[in-house]
């Protein structure tokens, strides 16, 4: 059992409840809404916490100026859509079990999250002077609204047979209580502008696509001011394509239109829009290929299971389905604890990767929270980036102590090195095992001026 793989796992379970022909698909809908828990757990999204009972504050989601939290919201509506869908493909006789199993911890996870996000979004949008802030403030009151029905229909199920069973508040947790839902004026600033995906970074007035191969990126068209305008995709459009081709900004949609783009990787990629009598260009940057990990966003991802050792990872389990990164490694729970001087042939774990920025930067080295395996171990490990000196990392915290509350939180240990300069071109990270049962999730190479993400940031 601790062995299989969790998606196996799943869809045996529902096909074995609901049948097996929606087993695989029950089985995605629940992978993805643990992935969204894993990174932050709905009860959490107020960043708030017992032990003691803390008031909730804006989430992290948004440091990055609304993006990161788009994304998530955006994931919650997709496997909501796709729950929905499925239900209604079931005989009435499981829909009841489905609502319970399935549906309800689904909805209601993507509910809580948009009633929280959707509030920080709309304060964050307001110091941008967006025209969509009321549009998200109203978004979210109809999501509490959805919490207490979905919870109403919980406690109705089966003639009553788990009346008072489901309460949207329980213990009264601040992260529970509704919220205030404010109201903003209109921005004085006037016309329409393009918003880019990390408007707080380096690369606030751009869109970056990786060379020689097709991606996906989002950015918003808005109208300030909350002044109405049509709008519409031109013609002149070169190896890029818009989600959607033409339309009107006005109080339905907060007077903004996301736009995804499919690029196919090819130089000379252009795209422009007309929008209430003036033409915006967008600002796509080819990036050149590299058959390394690269940038994006200034920031490069190493999941864990992806290091390249020539001759295995004699030292790491591959843990399936856990962390961020959906698959992580566990130092061998028989690994004799060592430390950095005394490694000997010991084979580590390797990265290599490609920066194209020049400047400093910090490496981020994500761990799952656990416990040293007994009181006389710890949980280090030993980097070494390119040919520097070896540092000792060690993750190790005692009881139930502040440090080990906020990993729990977030679900992510965090040690970091920093350097001065990273100087364009091919790198390569290097990580030893010295403790036994150490968790590594995945490495976040982080370029000065980069987005603050909360989660795992977005790669390619």
């Amino acid at each position: 059992m601790l062995r299989q793989d969790p998606a196996r796992h799943l869809a045996a379970w529902a096909a074995r409840q609901f049948g097996a022909a929606h087993g695989d698909e029950i089985a995605a809908i629940q992978m993805e809404y643990y992935r969204l828990a894993w990174e932050r757990r709905p009860e959490f999204m107020g960043w708030s916490q017992t032990e003691p009972t803390r008031q909730v504050r804006t989430t992290d989601y948004v440091r990055s100026g609304g993006e990161e939290a788009e994304l998530r919201l955006a994931r919650y509506q997709d496997i909501v859509r796709r729950a929905e869908a499925l239900e209604k493909k079931l005989p009435a006789a499981l829909r009841d079990a489905y609502f319970q199993l399935v549906l309800y911890p689904v909805r209601s996870s993507a509910n809580i999250n948009t009633r929280i996000l959707k509030l920080d979004l709309a304060a964050e949008y307001a110091k941008q002077g967006r025209s969509s802030p009321n549009l998200y403030a109203r978004q979210a009151k109809e999501a509490h609204a959805a919490l207490v029905a979905d919870a109403a229909t919980y406690n109705t199920l089966g003639n009553g047979k788990w009346e008072h069973m489901m309460d949207i508040a329980p213990r009264r947790l601040p992260v529970f209580a509704e919220p205030a839902y404010p109201t903003w004026g209109a921005s004085a600033r006037r016309g329409c502008g393009l918003v880019y995906p990390a408007p707080h970074s380096l690369e606030a007035d751009r869109l970056p696509l990786p060379a020689g191969r097709s991606s996906s990126r989002s950015l918003t068209l808005v109208s300030y001011g909350e002044q109405a305008a049509a709008w519409s995709v031109r013609p002149d459009a070169r190896r890029v394509r818009a989600s959607v081709q033409a339309g009107e900004l006005n109080a339905a949609n907060g007077y903004e239109q996301r736009i995804t783009l499919q690029a196919d990787g090819s130089k000379g990629a252009a795209l422009s829009l007309d929008c209430g009598g003036r033409t915006l260009k967008v600002n796509l940057q080819v990036q050149p290929a590299s058959a390394l990990p690269g940038e994006r966003e200034r920031i490069v991802v190493l999941p864990a299971a992806n290091a390249l050792t020539g001759t295995g990872a004699p030292d790491w389990e591959v843990q399936p389905g856990l962390g961020t990164s959906n698959a992580a490694l566990r130092a061998r729970l028989d690994l004799p604890a060592r430390t950095a001087a005394k490694l000997g042939t010991a084979t580590p774990l390797e990265y290599r990767f490609q920066t194209r920025s020049d400047g400093g930067a910090t490496l981020r080295f994500v761990a799952v929270p656990v416990h040293a395996l007994t009181s006389e171990h710890r949980l280090r490990i030993a980097v070494q980036l390119d040919d520097g000196p070896l540092d000792t990392l060690d993750y190790t915290t005692v009881g139930r102590s502040d440090e080990w509350k906020q990993n729990v939180l977030g679900n992510m240990a965090l040690r970091t090195i920093t350097t001065a300069q990273l100087k364009p071109g091919a790198h390569t990270v290097r990580v030893y095992a010295l403790d036994p049962g150490v968790v590594l999730d995945r490495i976040d190479v982080v370029m000065d001026g980069a987005p603050a993400y909360y989660g795992m940031p977005p790669k390619d």
